[in-house]
């Protein structure tokens, strides 16, 4: 989302209003669907349309640098322009996380580095269910796999199944939710 709004920023102030105006709206347009799609929980879709709008951005300053005229020469030579500089990719965020005193899969779904929302926990138990007993209780020191890839539908599941479930160690229900990908 930086990426693509510092690109957006770069393309205003080169005047890509002027020169871009459609190829900027579109920019504009595409990184307001990735805010709405990360309030609403939609993180893949949210990070295609970010980097559609950043693509977008990118795009409205290049026609804007091919069609601003040169200057005249004048009699006093002028400072060189500062170059566009491309903004530093976005961080990688972690395939794995080595569970520390007292997670339980609620909380390590819950931090900004994991998935940032309590609610996937069962994204969770599905990528490590071999190694999980327990949502609630799981052992220091064991490194549990994040899949920064679910489906839109693993999506809705878990967060339809972490609704209904509550709290406590596994469950019949929890055998279910795992069978429905095949495993246990």
């Amino acid at each position: 989302m930086s990426d693509a709004r510092q690109s957006l920023e770069t393309a205003q102030t080169i005047g890509a209003e002027e020169h871009a105006p459609e190829v900027l709206d579109n920019a504009q347009q595409l990184l307001s669907q990735a805010e709405s799609d990360m309030q609403n929980g939609n993180y893949e879709e949210a990070q295609k349309d970010a980097t559609a709008a950043r693509e977008a951005a990118r795009q409205a300053v290049v026609i804007t640098q091919a069609k601003q005229e040169p200057t005249e020469v004048a009699a006093e030579p002028q400072p060189e322009p500062e170059p566009v500089t491309q903004p530093a990719p976005e961080p990688t965020l972690p395939s794995h996380y080595v569970v520390e005193t007292k997670d339980n899969l609620w909380g390590i779904a819950a931090k900004p580095s994991v998935y940032g929302d309590a609610r996937l926990w069962p994204l969770l138990l599905k990528a490590n269910a071999r190694l999980i007993k327990s949502p609630d209780v799981i052992k220091p020191g064991t490194t549990l796999l994040i899949d920064r890839s679910p489906s839109p539908k693993e999506v809705e599941s878990a967060l339809e199944y972490s609704r209904k479930r509550g709290t406590g160690p596994l469950k019949p229900d929890d055998m279910g939710y795992l069978r429905q990908y095949g495993l246990r």
